[in-house]
């Protein structure tokens, strides 16, 4: 990905790594060189029911997957699409449910 914008969004797909470098280029074309290592890695975390992104399931995960269902908040809340539990893309009763079971130890 190549931009001139002082920052970007990236959405990467469920269960990948993806590393960034970043190549600074001034006013009149000089640029730096290309580094042979990654400024920075993440990982989009694909794990069912963690609506938070926190790598575990937990409360957190139920209070938030309610405030979504209920569009308490008028801004998005930061839900992580990768905890979709059906593959329906949108995070609902099943995700409730899923996660329920998960911390009565069902799953």
């Amino acid at each position: 990905m190549t931009t001139s914008e002082p920052s970007v969004v990236f959405t990467g797909e469920c269960g990948h790594r993806y590393s960034f470098y970043s190549v600074a280029v001034d006013s009149v074309g000089n640029a730096e060189a290309h580094p042979t290592v990654a400024d920075v890695t993440t990982e989009v975390l694909a794990i069912k029911g963690d609506t938070d992104g926190s790598g575990d399931v937990e409360l957190t995960d139920m209070i938030l997957t309610l405030q979504s269902m209920n569009k308490a908040a008028q801004a998005d809340l930061d839900v992580n699409i990768c905890a979709d539990v059906n593959g329906d893309g949108k995070i609902g009763v099943e995700e409730v449910i899923y996660i329920l079971q998960k911390l009565g130890g069902m799953r």
